[in-house]
């Protein structure tokens, strides 16, 4: 059975911090923590651009947990996230998002990680310019040596 909802985050969240990977013999345990903490900030400063359904579908997990401020429960599983992303409304004209890491904490084996962050989204509007902005929780998982995102939560400020 597969974990879900928050017991998936919990999991993660206490492997970022070494107390789920006491199963790990420590020769599986030789990440070079700083390429990892790079890869998931360079894998977060690009997200943000990705306005293709396909490319951005590839960047989570199977089984991710999604929540945010639009969404009036999680949606689990990759086919849900799809829906989501295909329903989205298109971009504004000159919308941009910019994302700020303000934080990485990586697994004692470097093959979970959960990032933390702000972000902005400004276009133009009707009168001028407008925005929004908020918060992420990230968590990511290795799948065939490569980051995926695994859970996230993505709230707007008030």
């Amino acid at each position: 059975m597969r974990p879900r909802a928050a017991p998936v985050l919990l999991t993660i969240m206490l492997s970022a911090t070494g107390c789920a990977s006491a199963t790990r013999v420590d020769r599986a345990c030789a990440a070079d923590f700083a390429a990892e903490e790079r890869a998931i900030r360079a894998m977060s400063a690009s997200y943000a651009a990705v306005r293709d359904v396909e490319t951005e579908v590839a960047e989570f997990t199977e089984d991710v947990w999604f929540f945010s401020t639009l969404t009036p429960q999680p949606t689990v599983g990759q086919a849900a996230r799809r829906q989501t992303i295909e329903r989205r409304r298109a971009p504004a004209p000159g919308e941009h998002t910019r994302r700020e890491t303000t934080g990485v904490l990586m697994s004692a084996c470097g093959d979970l990680a959960v990032e933390h962050g702000r972000f902005v989204t400004m276009w133009n509007g009707p009168i001028g310019p407008d925005s929004v902005a908020g918060y992420y929780l990230q968590a990511y998982r290795k799948v065939d040596g490569q980051w995926k995102i695994a859970a996230a939560s993505v709230h707007r400020r008030p």
